[in-house]
């Protein structure tokens, strides 16, 4: 079922070109109603009372504000076969393996796929057809979100501003909590012409009403899901998974892949890192920043436990 909201269905106040863009999106995956986030309090109560009734999140209750999301056991992780780069030549992603390119095994994936250890790539203009195929009327008895944010401090000049399209209220809230999200994000928005901004769509695939049984309550669609990104338009489009990792397109999609074409452009780098403190037994607190690639301890790094040095406090800030 969808989750109720009083929904601000106003685009007034968006930039010419991002007032299209999702005008675009609306008639593409005609969702039953739509909604521009401005991050409240308010409107992120609402949101989560709806799933806590619609039985999308529980409630942890020995702590404060604390939730639970159960997933379709599917839909849990990112998923390295089905990100794709899509740029008009491939040898700006990757290069012609000396063995040559695998065959496409899965009938789910676009045949054209070039996949190596290193990235997959394919065409944009044909990753694009596929994709209005699967976006044509996906949010049908649901709400489109529309997510003003900022990957960075408001006003920062290098700060990158973002709007997301998505029909999971799970990835609103969510959102909220991983970026400066909502109203303060659409002033700056609304600054700006548009041309700059990153632009991402995302959806669970599945539309309501459906025959299709909905695993824990959490709608996703993993044979379909493809996590696309288009780095000469800078745009990510997401389909399928409700999944942190492939669903906020702020995060890997935004911070690490389109930030790595940005970065190359603008002479900057990106990478995955961390921010923690830890606070030794005197009660002095350091910070620390810390930029590895993946697989390579960070998140161990970052949450570890009291036990394993008697006497520090470590916390976690970000990851």
């Amino acid at each position: 079922m969808d989750v109720f909201i009083n929904a601000n269905n106003s685009l007034d106040g968006l930039p010419i070109k991002i007032r299209e863009y999702v005008q675009e999106k609306i008639d593409l995956c005609q969702p039953t109603n739509f909604h521009l986030c401005d991050g409240s309090e308010e409107e992120n109560q609402q949101l989560l009372d709806s799933m806590e009734q619609a039985g999308v999140i529980r409630r942890l209750k020995k702590y404060k504000n604390c939730y639970i999301a159960t997933t379709d056991p599917r839909d849990v992780a990112r998923v390295e076969s089905r990100t794709i780069i899509c740029t008009k030549n491939m040898n700006d992603v990757i290069s012609t393996p000396r063995s040559g390119f695998p065959p496409i095994t899965d009938p789910n994936l676009p045949k054209n796929l070039k996949q190596t250890p290193l990235g997959n790539w394919m065409d944009s203009d044909e990753m694009l057809e596929i994709l209005e195929k699967r976006f044509s009327g996906c949010m049908r008895g649901r709400t489109l979100f529309i997510i003003p944010y900022m990957m960075g401090p408001y006003s920062s000049p290098y700060s990158k501003i973002a709007v997301e399209i998505t029909d999971s209220p799970y990835v609103v809230v969510s959102m909220r909590i991983m970026t400066r999200m909502g109203s303060h994000a659409f002033n700056d928005l609304k600054e700006s012409d548009g041309s700059t901004i990153v632009k991402c769509l995302h959806s669970v695939g599945v539309p309501l009403p459906t025959d299709k049984p909905i695993c824990s309550t959490w709608p996703s669609n993993p044979e379909q899901t493809l996590v696309t990104h288009f780095p000469e338009r800078n745009e990510i489009i997401s389909f399928g998974s409700g999944y942190g990792g492939n669903s906020l397109c702020g995060e890997k999609c935004l911070a690490l892949r389109i930030g790595s074409s940005l970065a190359k452009r603008e002479g900057w780098l990106a990478e995955h890192m961390l921010i923690m403190s830890v606070t030794n037994p005197e009660g002095v607190k350091k910070y620390f920043v810390a930029a590895f690639p993946s697989a390579c301890g960070k998140t161990n790094l970052a949450m570890l436990r009291p036990q394993t040095l008697p006497g520090y406090k470590v916390e976690c800030i970000g990851m």
